[in-house]
């Protein structure tokens, strides 16, 4: 489940995002947030330059050993807020506004959550596709009101609306057939997290694997 967003006065100087395990009481202030032992939970947090917790939230992940389970891997400001991708599996990941699903223990799928000042999901995506195939969602970059979001797909590649489980069509992807990974950037824009344009790049062999770490943008785009 979902912990209610806490928050101090003043503004912050940084965010993180990072996975917890268990049960954490972050400004020792109680009360205490998280899932049981051994649930793994993606949690927000905002501090002050001297390193006083401002906000945090906390999003309850799926109970398996961190290399099989969430990760969180970019996270960068969007608005008052921050946004966040990541990768999980194996598992159910409760954002409040909807919840996202990998039953499969092999493949793995993304997620960009976008949260306002005090760590609360406004809207959230989840990158999915076919039972067996992985989609990552590794690197992030804000410009100009877009975000761009990096990682890999294989075969098939489905960006759902948490919410209320739309697929956007614009940046679907799905060739059966293709046995390579690719890497992709996808473009959404910042305030309505609508997907606007997917971009991939194939490996030419099938011992070739690709993937998207680091994404820089700029007016001219990615």
């Amino acid at each position: 489940g979902v912990t209610p967003g806490h928050r101090r006065q003043g503004g912050g100087a940084v965010w993180l995002a990072l996975v917890t395990v268990g049960e954490l009481d972050p400004d020792g202030a109680g009360p205490f947030i998280g899932g049981a032992p051994g649930f793994h939970g993606l949690f927000l947090v905002e501090l002050q330059a001297d390193g006083s917790v401002t906000a945090f939230q906390s999003y309850l992940g799926p109970p398996e050993d961190i290399d099989n389970g969430l990760v969180v891997d970019d996270i960068v400001r969007s608005g008052a807020g921050v946004a966040v991708v990541g990768t999980f599996r194996t598992g159910t990941i409760d954002f409040g506004i909807g919840t996202i699903t990998q039953p499969n223990t092999t493949a793995d799928d993304g997620f960009l959550l976008v949260a306002d000042e005090d760590g609360q999901a406004i809207a959230a995506r989840h990158f999915t596709g076919l039972s067996n195939d992985t989609q990552t969602a590794r690197a992030l970059a804000s410009f100009g009101g877009k975000l761009f979001v990096g990682g890999k797909l294989k075969q098939s590649f489905s960006i759902v609306d948490v919410s209320d489980d739309t697929v956007e069509a614009t940046c679907a992807f799905e060739d059966t057939k293709e046995v390579f990974e690719r890497a992709y950037v996808a473009l959404f824009d910042e305030t309505t997290l609508a997907c606007e344009k997917l971009q991939t790049l194939t490996a030419v062999d099938s011992g070739a694997a690709q993937q998207v770490f680091g994404v820089a943008a700029d007016a001219s785009g990615v």
